[in-house]
């Protein structure tokens, strides 16, 4: 994905006090204002960069996206549609959004279920540590060493902004959330609603086995192909179990060993899998006790469809009712937005065009070079992983750990920490983000704080789990070399 669509990759449940929007800028220095309040630059940008993603999600321009940086900014002020530049077309939208925004803020932040002072300084502390965790996650793939600079090149806008808009993003999620709390749909209301959107919710459970081909030639792949054809003609001949087809599975944790999810996945329309995968399951229509081939570009999956799920499936209806609530939330604040705007006096009012031109060009150019937010914060910096029992220098913020005397330095240790997540979060079920990379990170930065095994939350555990990967190839690289 190209940095700036990475603008829009996450979302947090965090807030602050609608006081930041007044802030201390210079007239000249905004994007523009809705009813006297000032539009956050980090509010602007993310709308913006909501637009130019979905422009190139849909596929529908003559935008060149495999540009980067400064280049894919003069090819969108260069290209036009119905004499209009793409640049004017997506600040409008961006400007309309932001308006929307601000109304819709507004209007709730004086309500009784908006979320109080001190849960909105616990969720501006989640922002911060949020993103202080997808700076070792994401800083040496990124070459960022602080918040400030991850901000920058990751969302396009300042670190201050980025926690601007998410503190105030997280404010009114969270308000909504206390709506959709509040409904309590009855079981025909739900049947209904599961009536009209069958096809967006019909799920399916599946169980498979993999064998990988990916690393095969066409001689090898014929080869695993008959092989995995024998297995399929035993097991629906009843000389094996579905247990025996694991055995030979390559979808396993590669910390157990064991078949992820013990083969079973439940598969939705928006389920993230892979192509074909998903078409073979959504085909089904009924239970089976056979098994087939499925081909995908990893490998030869044998499938079989072990059940048809409704609303009498508990996991099925959870899905259902949140978003039967989450629709009429959405309906009902449509509504209650209109009248506003169609009033006249929450257009923009002191729109500086110079200003907006300014701040977009940077988001892809990356050059915040005249910007006052150059340093970050120390608690916004980089902070050495947690480990009390290798951690001995926990004062020297770039040092995790100390082997046969010599520092293990926090770059190193990353790509390991980042291998651990791979591993440990392999199997989880990330299908309801579909293809939003934005609802992806959500359900991961919630997903982090499970428990996973032996009292440890997914984090803790792949912090420990890198930290003994980096030391263990530490030590075969010192085995090797007094060998060699």
């Amino acid at each position: 994905m190209k940095k700036h669509t990475k603008l829009i990759a996450l979302v947090l449940s965090c807030a602050m006090t609608f006081t930041l929007l007044a802030g201390c800028k210079k007239s000249e220095s905004i994007v523009g204002r809705v009813n006297g309040s000032v539009i956050p630059d980090g509010l602007f940008i993310n709308s913006f960069s909501t637009t130019v993603y979905e422009a190139q999600t849909a596929g529908d321009t003559d935008i060149d996206f495999d540009l980067e940086g400064e280049a894919l900014y003069d090819e969108i002020r260069g290209k036009e549609k119905d004499g209009m530049s793409y640049y004017d077309i997506f600040v409008q939208d961006a400007l309309e959004t932001a308006r929307e925004f601000m109304i819709q803020y507004e209007m709730y932040s004086q309500k009784e279920e908006w979320p109080s002072e001190s849960e909105i300084e616990d969720l501006k502390t989640s922002a911060d540590s949020y993103f202080s965790y997808m700076l070792s996650y994401l800083g040496t793939s990124l070459g960022v060493l602080t918040v400030q600079d991850l901000a920058e090149v990751a969302y396009g806008m300042t670190y201050d902004d980025l926690m601007e808009y998410y503190t105030m993003s997280g404010a009114l999620e969270n308000y909504k959330a206390a709506l959709e709390e509040s409904v309590n749909p009855t079981d025909d209301e739900l049947a209904e609603f599961y009536a009209d959107h069958e096809e967006d919710y019909r799920t399916v459970e599946v169980r498979h086995s993999l064998i990988l081909t990916e690393d095969m030639d066409e001689e090898e792949k014929a080869e695993a192909y008959e092989a995995v054809q024998e297995l399929v003609e035993r097991y629906n001949a009843g000389e094996i179990t579905f247990d025996d087809l694991l055995e030979e599975s390559d979808d396993v944790n590669s910390s157990t060993g064991e078949p992820n999810n013990d083969g079973y996945y439940t598969v939705q329309k928006d389920s993230n899998f892979v192509q074909s995968f998903k078409d073979w399951a959504l085909a089904q229509t009924a239970p089976s006790d056979t098994v087939e081939i499925v081909e995908s570009e990893y490998g030869y999956h044998i499938m079989q469809c072990t059940a048809i799920l409704d609303l009498t499936d508990e996991t099925v209806k959870e899905t259902v009712e949140s978003a039967y609530k989450m629709e009429l939330v959405e309906n009902q604040i449509e509504e209650e937005t209109r009248p506003y705007l169609e009033n006249k006096d929450y257009e923009i009012k002191d729109l500086n065009e110079e200003y907006i031109e300014k701040i977009v060009k940077r988001s892809f150019t990356g050059d915040f070079s005249d910007t006052d937010d150059s340093t970050a914060s120390p608690s916004a910096t980089a902070e050495p992983t947690p480990k009390p029992e290798y951690n001995d220098a926990a004062a020297d913020e770039t040092k995790v750990a100390d082997y046969n005397g010599e520092a293990v330095l926090k770059a190193y240790y990353v790509q390991f920490f980042s291998q651990a997540m791979n591993e440990i979060f392999t199997g989880y079920d990330f299908s309801e983000a579909g293809d939003s990379e934005e609802k992806f990170y959500e359900i991961l930065n919630e997903a982090v704080l499970e428990e996973y095994q032996d009292g440890k939350t997914y984090l803790e555990y792949a912090k420990e789990y890198g930290l003994e990967l980096l030391l263990d190839f530490l030590a075969l690289k010192d085995m090797a070399t007094e060998a060699g």
